[in-house]
């Protein structure tokens, strides 16, 4: 992708996918998944009402997200992902969150569906 500023949310994510599946790898748990993820250990940026935090994405699949955040989200909220001001704000829905050590397991269901 040459042009983030002009990218579309599903544009984006698209690339996130493709760089995840050249640079990590595919796993094979599918019980409880409609689709594969794919390890991509990142820095990302997360945005929750007004205040935005950081993030660090474990893995991403065409229908959500793997992240750690420092603090608890609360299920069904709408949260807002990117990578960097490069990138346009991506709509997601907290899914699921477990607490872990010091952090939280946050997995986000993207807001819109790949054709």
């Amino acid at each position: 992708m040459t042009d983030h500023d002009t990218a579309s949310p599903r544009q984006v994510v698209q690339h996130w996918l493709d760089t995840a599946v050249r640079d990590g790898h595919i796993d094979s748990y599918e019980a409880k998944r409609t689709a594969a993820r794919c390890s991509w250990h990142q820095p990302m940026e997360l945005r929750i009402g007004d205040e935005t935090t950081y993030v660090q994405c474990r893995d991403v699949s065409p229908n959500g997200v793997g992240l750690v955040a420092r603090r608890n989200l609360d299920l069904d909220q709408q949260v807002f992902i990117r990578q960097g001001d490069h990138e346009p704000w991506v709509k997601c829905r907290v899914a699921h969150v477990t607490r872990s050590v010091g952090a939280y397991k946050v997995g986000v269901e993207l807001a819109f569906d790949f054709d």
